[in-house]
């Protein structure tokens, strides 16, 4: 009897986890497809700007201040096939310029990238050789006006230290920069 009881708390037990796992994936993926479908729907003015051939780093900086009285919108970075620039949902969010989607009166749109830097390497792991990286990562961030299609700003977020020691299967990646950072020079460089 107690062997029949172990058995079905075991078998719940995977059940729960497996449906755990399933939903998590599945909202996952869900906001991957949102956030395609967005950048796929952004304004032609705001595709137009990163095209297959346009890339953050090919609009010239013309120093400025950003007066764009909240009207922008934010990116990321993203290699994909149609845009060099994926909407970005939840820095949309944070700093409340999703309600500016899908940017047809934006004068602004501030890109977020990640930027890692290869600090060194990892020669032995518990005397095992190993090609592990200590990497740091960084994001930058600059601010591009739409109708002078120039970057005004760039700001440069410093991730942590990557680790001086890992042991095997550990990843040699610093923290990146902390989300509310992130969030508040953007505020502070638009405000």
């Amino acid at each position: 009897m107690k062997n029949k009881t172990g058995i079905l708390v075991f078998v719940a037990i995977l059940v729960i986890t497996t449906v755990a796992i399933y939903i998590w994936g599945s909202n996952l993926l869900k906001g991957v497809e949102e956030e395609e479908t967005k950048s796929n729907t952004l304004a032609p003015q705001i595709r137009s700007l990163f095209s297959t051939m346009n890339a953050i780093d090919e609009y010239p900086l013309q120093p400025g201040k950003p007066d764009w009285q909240g009207k922008y919108l934010i990116v990321e970075n993203n290699q994909s096939d149609s845009m060099n620039a994926r909407y970005s949902t939840k820095w949309n969010e944070l700093l409340d310029t999703d309600k500016n989607f899908p940017g047809n009166d934006v004068k602004g749109v501030v890109m977020i990238a990640l930027y890692t830097v290869i600090e060194g390497s990892f020669e032995r792991v518990l005397g095992i050789p190993s090609d592990t990286k200590a990497v740091r990562q960084s994001y930058i961030i600059s601010y591009l006006d739409i109708a002078q299609k120039s970057v005004l700003a760039r700001d440069t977020l410093i991730g942590g230290d990557p680790p001086t020691v890992i042991r095997r299967g550990e990843s040699g990646w610093g923290d990146p920069p902390a989300e509310d950072l992130i969030v508040e020079t953007i505020k502070k460089r638009l405000n």
